[in-house]
């Protein structure tokens, strides 16, 4: 009966080590990200606003600009400047900038580091691991996120 008793704690000694494995390696694993189009973009460019009415609502992709310029601390110039002004509007109508919402994404700079962006404006299908890159205000976004 006493090896009985030895062998049954043995196992749940065995089958709790094994759940907190497998829990740790759950803990561990990145939850997965939702497929993402992501225009980068400079707002005082005339091709800026070309770029951001490419975007609408898409089902099952979540949207995102990501404003890449040399200074944020002189973005109080782009109130002046008509393309910058015209692109900011077309992203109010469209849904994508509201208000009170950051101008500064960290991450998407960041994203725009790895993805090497040169040329602006670009537009990035993130999904998972593969990423697919097109370039220019004439991209057919459709046809990218095929």
């Amino acid at each position: 009966m006493k090896a009985i008793a030895v062998r049954c704690a043995w196992i749940l000694v065995l089958a709790g080590s094994i759940g907190a494995v497998t829990w740790a390696a759950q803990e561990g694993r990145q939850p997965a990200r939702p497929r993402e189009l992501v225009l980068f973009v400079s707002p005082g460019t005339p091709a800026a606003s070309d770029a951001a009415r490419r975007l609408r609502a898409r089902g099952g992709v979540r949207t995102r600009v990501v404003i890449l310029v040399n200074d944020f601390a002189k973005a109080g110039a782009w109130v002046d400047d008509d393309d910058a002004r015209g692109f900011f509007k077309t992203l109010q109508e469209s849904g994508l900038l509201t208000e009170g919402a950051p101008l500064f994404d960290e991450e998407g700079l960041e994203l725009a580091k790895r993805l090497g962006i040169a040329k602006l404006p670009a537009f990035a299908v993130v999904d998972g691991g593969t990423v697919r890159l097109a370039y220019g205000a004439g991209v057919d976004v459709a046809e990218i996120l095929k």
